[in-house]
């Protein structure tokens, strides 16, 4: 993982603060910390692979969201949790993303499961040259 996270206080839900050296790499990073909040991604042992695509809007915030809702929804559809994420740009208008995968029952729950990802407070910025942030919440 090129970026890191840390995980956000909120009333309702639980949030990620992630940063990494490109947009690409702070929504991996967000990724992989979504599913380390719910669980102990140390003890998983990755045996398959998912592939996906996500269509690059206007908005990166958007982007963030649909990216992460795309691999949630695919984790939740096949029993499985994602450790090791990698986005590229596979065209100007698109995200390509590859997950390695493990399936839940091997792994201890260690948070409340992510429901969905949402929109409250989401920010997605390039700060300074090649240091992105990004902050996202979760219903959970």
């Amino acid at each position: 993982m090129d970026g890191e996270y840390r995980v956000l206080s909120h009333t309702a839900d639980t949030g990620i603060e992630a940063t990494a050296g490109s947009f690409e790499a702070v929504v991996a990073t967000a990724a992989v910390g979504m599913f380390d909040l719910m669980y102990d991604l140390a003890n998983a042992t990755p045996g398959s692979e998912i592939v996906a695509s996500v269509d690059l809007g206007d908005e990166l915030e958007e982007v963030m969201v649909d990216v992460l809702s795309e691999l949630l929804y695919l984790a939740e559809a096949e029993d499985l949790l994602f450790t090791e994420i990698t986005v590229t740009r596979s065209k100007h208008t698109e995200l390509h993303i590859v997950a390695a995968a493990a399936p839940t029952a091997d792994v201890e729950l260690r948070g409340p499961p992510v429901k969905a990802v949402t929109y409250h407070d989401v920010a997605v910025a390039e700060v300074e040259p090649g240091r992105w942030t990004a902050r996202v919440y979760f219903d959970t």
